[in-house]
């Protein structure tokens, strides 16, 4: 009874409709793992959309194994107890100034992550 079972549900899953995509439905186009040699992967966290999860993905490639690719981040809370952040200008200026450097000299086949945080 239970062969007989197995291969109903055999026979049900092959009569049923697959799936089809629409021609220009990204997961229907053939492209290799990495389309680009080099680049920087720019992350803008906006807070409370499940950011900390992806920053926590893209640091494991800082690791030897996974590529060892730099990381870069700077941030400060825009929100305090007191009020808003005395120079959101000048962490801005630090922002931009520590990115202009992570980004310098960037290699044929070389890949960086910025993280930027509202």
């Amino acid at each position: 009874a239970a062969r007989s079972n197995t291969t109903a549900a055999a026979a049900a899953a092959a009569t049923r409709t697959k799936t089809t995509f629409e021609p220009n439905d990204r997961r229907t186009v053939p492209r290799p793992d990495h389309p680009y040699d080099c680049g920087v992967v720019f992350f803008y966290h906006i807070p409370s959309t499940g950011g900390a999860s992806i920053n926590q993905w893209f640091r494991k490639y800082q690791k030897p194994a996974m590529g060892n690719i730099s990381y870069y981040q700077h941030w400060e809370l825009a929100v305090r107890p007191k009020g808003f952040h005395a120079d959101p200008k000048g962490c801005e200026a630090k922002f931009n100034a520590g990115m202009e450097k992570h980004i310098q000299n960037l290699g044929p086949k070389e890949w960086r992550i910025a993280h930027s945080h509202v």
